[in-house]
């Protein structure tokens, strides 16, 4: 597991949202953090975020131990103190603590928990938490379960439940001495989950199981040595230095075969990693497709993601707009009731007046009859000084009229009570007649209540026995098949075992056919010629090789030396007519500067000055016969400068020439010389070449004599010495297929011994527990016999309790449920006993009713004189 970052928001100390991602810097390249602060600056509250996102709980509130006791919150509410929600910031409405985590598949997973206050306020009451799981990859939630099953699904993506998490990844405070007291059992496993050290406790197992194989595999093949006795000491010499030799022609192959598997590896690695490449490429591509289907579905998510802040904004609006809707509603069926309210009061305007009118008129109706009323008054007055006496005789006769008819009322249902006091007597009376039978079942009831008790436990008992024996029968059964599916197992692998050792002894004896010593020597003798065939043919190549080279550099010479020779005489008939070239350029050259110094634009214009009276002031004189412009004397500087650029070129062409012949002769002695070195270093190559071919033991053959192919006969004798070789592989092959079929059958051999031995240990463990089974089976069956001995007796002595007639009935009924008949028998001794007692009851019952009754008739005959004496005083 690995964490990514923690968020969270209104958990204890730290109040709105906070973060810690553990991907950015500086915490992305930090290999050990810490984290510090002051207490109550909310240290432990980002380890309680962490923990509530994961499991929803903390080790701080795991460890609460107030019994019983409960913490006050808002208004009249309290929580338990382990409860999580206790977290919450007060005076916060909602928090929620956040962890980004790779699980144990190496898939990236978002963890929630939250908890809110009702209708988003403060003041609210605490809401149940919510505990969520979304993977990231895809953002899909994983959260279509239960709160308990989300928690099982996230302890599965880490691979640690609560109790394991905080003991090793998050220790609380004074935690970790738990955790080094634990049982070793217990951090055995939590340490295995965390290193994943499982795999190598069950390959522990595996290793000492085929070690005790491969060790009873060696005891055998010593058991086997032990019966082979040893080589004399010559014999065994000459074992040893064969066995030295092919030690190391075996170190040898070793190396050569460590050489070829490391070449091997290095293929199949470059094989495994293109695999790996172009799988890795496929993914890519098929994430980079998934990414792109899913950018519109992640843009919708991020949309929504950011609008889940103001859900709760979104509720409280909803919220007041139904109240406002409700006020609204509720305040127009109030005016509606006030408007009924006026329309009612006006209906009722009218009806009042007329009450108030009819008023009046009775005040003046009583005005009128107040006379008569006065004298009524008077009336009254008399009337009320006599009521008293009447009153008083009235209610004294109302009081007998009332005791009379409850005096006969009470007389009328003790004869009732009388007649059905006297009904149930008979009928009981009757039932007693009529369950005579049952009278000494209840008379001894104590006894036969201990009989019938032991006798029900016998028959369980026996049962019981019944029911063990008839099972024992059945594993006496199954077993016995087993033993005999276990003897045609034992029977086959013996079988099994002999075929097995039949084709070793075949193997052994087609690899003792092949004759891997003298193979061998045939082997190293071939490649011992075709390593000479192969030295031969390069020898005799390089040879003809510097033979032919040799030539070619003779060649090389001859024309080389010609080429010199040509340059030589090149460089002497250029330096011969260079010299009078070089006079004649110079000649010209001098005559035509001397004609561009006459015909120069400061000549020209010194000529054009002269005049014939002054004088010359170059020579003095004072003739000017070149005063004028002359035309020949341009002519004469035209053929001048053609003449000297004639010349030079004359000049220029034999240095050209010169120089390519002095080039040309001096690149043809450098490499007449280095061909010199060449033929040299050729020359003696081929005579080396020559010493070896000599010192071949091929040479001394008839086959490469004088006058013969050699190059073809090397060539035939390597493809028949290959032809040779190939063969010698194909037995090579061969005899290890064969020698592998060997080791196969050995090992089969041996497994199948084992398979035997252990067959036969089994066959021997089930015919003990076939003994074993029978010898139950036969003590089940002896004590079944005995209980229902036991049973019988005791029914013989309840038989004194039922009346020889129904010996046989009830027998059978207790045979039949010896529970039922058994309660049965107790519900008749009640009832007969109820009955009995009842009878008694009713003769006590009828006795106290009759002498009730003529009280009751003494009382009736007073309150009839009674009440004429009070009916005659109510007349007077």
């Amino acid at each position: 597991m690995k964490i990514l970052a923690i968020r969270g928001k209104n958990l204890a100390s730290l109040s709105n949202e906070f973060a810690v991602d553990f991907q950015s810097e500086p915490l992305a390249t930090a290999g050990l953090y810490a984290i510090t602060g002051a207490t109550g600056a909310g240290k432990s509250t980002l380890l309680d975020a962490l923990c509530l996102a994961l499991y929803g709980n903390t080790p701080r509130l795991a460890r609460a131990t107030l019994q019983g006791e409960t913490i006050p919150d808002v208004g009249e509410n309290s929580v338990g103190p382990t409860d999580p929600r206790t977290l919450l910031r007060r005076g916060a409405s909602e928090g929620f603590a956040e962890v980004d985590f790779v699980g144990s598949d190496l898939v990236a997973y978002r963890a929630r928990w939250s908890v809110r206050r009702a209708r988003n306020r403060a003041d609210g009451k605490l809401q149940a938490s919510d505990l969520s799981l979304l993977r990231l990859v895809d953002r899909q939630p994983l959260t279509e379960h239960r709160k308990t099953e989300t928690l099982k699904l996230i302890e599965r993506c880490i691979g640690l439940s609560f109790e394991q998490f905080t003991r090793a990844v998050l220790l609380a405070q004074n935690d970790f001495a738990a955790f080094l007291k634990s049982s070793d059992d217990e951090r055995a496993e939590l340490l295995q989950t965390l290193t994943g050290t499982e795999t190598f406790t069950l390959l522990s197992m595996q290793a000492f199981a085929r070690t005790k194989e491969e060790n009873e595999a060696l005891k055998r093949l010593k058991l086997q040595l032990a019966d082979q006795a040893p080589l004399n000491a010559e014999a065994r010499l000459a074992k040893t230095q064969e066995l030295a030799g092919q030690t190391a022609q075996l170190n040898a192959l070793e190396q050569r075969k460590s050489a070829l598997e490391a070449h091997m590896r290095w293929q199949q690695q470059g094989e495994k990693l293109q695999a790996n490449e172009a799988e890795a490429a496929a993914r890519h591509t098929q994430a980079q497709q998934a990414k792109a289907q899913a950018a519109e579905r992640a843009t919708q998510f991020a949309h929504i993601e950011a609008v889940q802040a103001a859900r709760p904004l979104c509720s409280e609006v909803e919220r007041l707009k139904r109240e406002t809707e409700l006020g609204a509603s509720t305040l127009k069926e109030q005016r509606t009731q006030a408007q009924q309210a006026a329309q009612l009061a006006e209906a009722r305007k009218e009806p009042l007046d007329a009450a108030i009118r009819q008023l009046q008129k009775a005040e003046q109706a009583k005005n009128e009859a107040q006379p008569a009323i006065d004298r009524a008054k008077a009336f009254d007055a008399q009337i009320a000084a006599l009521a008293p006496n009447l009153q008083l005789a009235v209610k004294e006769r109302d009081a007998a009229q009332q005791l009379l008819r409850q005096e006969e009322a009470q007389r009328s249902q003790r004869q009732n009570e009388h007649a059905h006091a006297q009904a149930a007597l008979q009928a009981a009376q009757g039932w007693l007649l009529e369950n005579a039978r049952t009278r000494p079942l209840a008379e001894g009831w104590p006894r036969w209540e201990i009989l019938f008790s032991q006798a029900a436990q016998r028959q369980a008992e026996h049962q019981q026995t019944q029911a063990k024996w008839a099972e024992l029968r059945q594993e006496e059964s199954e077993i016995g098949k087993a033993l005999a599916q276990e003897r045609l197992r034992h029977a086959a692998l013996a079988t099994g075992y002999q075929g097995a050792v039949e084709k070793l002894e075949e193997l052994s004896r087609a690899c003792a056919a092949f004759q891997p010593e003298e193979r061998l020597k045939r082997q190293q003798a071939l490649e011992t010629r075709r390593e000479l065939l192969a030295q031969a043919s390069q020898l005799w190549q390089d040879l003809g090789e510097q033979q032919q080279r040799l030539q070619h550099l003779a060649a090389q010479r001859q024309t080389h030396t010609r080429v010199r020779q040509e340059c030589v005489a090149q460089l002497a008939e250029c330096a011969a007519a260079q010299a009078p070239a070089e006079r004649d350029l110079a000649n010209a050259e001098k005559s035509l500067r001397l004609a561009e110094l006459a015909s120069s634009e400061n000549v020209e214009h010194m000529r054009a000055l002269l005049s014939d009276e002054d004088p010359c002031p170059v020579c003095g004189a004072q003739e000017h016969p070149y005063a004028l412009h002359i035309p020949a004397l341009d002519a004469v500087l035209t053929v001048l400068r053609q003449e000297v650029d004639r010349l030079r070129q004359i000049r220029n062409a034999l240095v050209q020439r010169a120089a390519t012949a002095q080039a040309g002769q001096q690149s043809a002695e450098q490499q007449i010389a280095q061909i010199e070195r060449d033929s040299a270093a050729a020359s003696s190559a081929l005579q080396t070449r020559q010493q070896q071919w000599a010192a071949l033991p091929l040479s001394e053959e008839s086959a490469f004599g004088a006058g013969s192919d050699v190059a073809a006969q090397l060539s035939e004798q390597q493809a028949a010495l290959k032809a040779l070789l190939t063969q010698l592989g194909k037995e090579e092959a061969a005899y290890r297929t064969t020698l592998q079929q060997k080791d196969g059958a050995q090992m089969a051999t041996d497994k199948a011994q084992a398979a035997r031995v252990a067959a036969q240990h089994a066959l021997t463990q089930r015919e003990l527990a076939y003994q074993k089974s029978v010898q139950s089976c036969q003590t089940a069956r002896d004590k079944r016999d005995e209980l229902a001995l036991q049973l019988t007796t005791a029914l013989s002595e309840l038989d004194a309790a039922f009346p020889a007639a129904d010996s046989l009935t009830w027998r059978e009924a207790w045979g039949n449920d010896a529970a039922a008949f058994s309660l049965q028998c107790a519900r008749a001794v009640h009832a007969w006993t109820t009955q009995q007692r009842q009878v008694g009851e009713l003769n006590e019952k009828i006795n106290a009713i009759a002498a009730a009754i003529q009280g009751a008739l003494h009382v009736i005959d007073n309150a009839t004189r009674h009440l004429a004496n009070q009916s005659a005083q109510c007349a007077q």
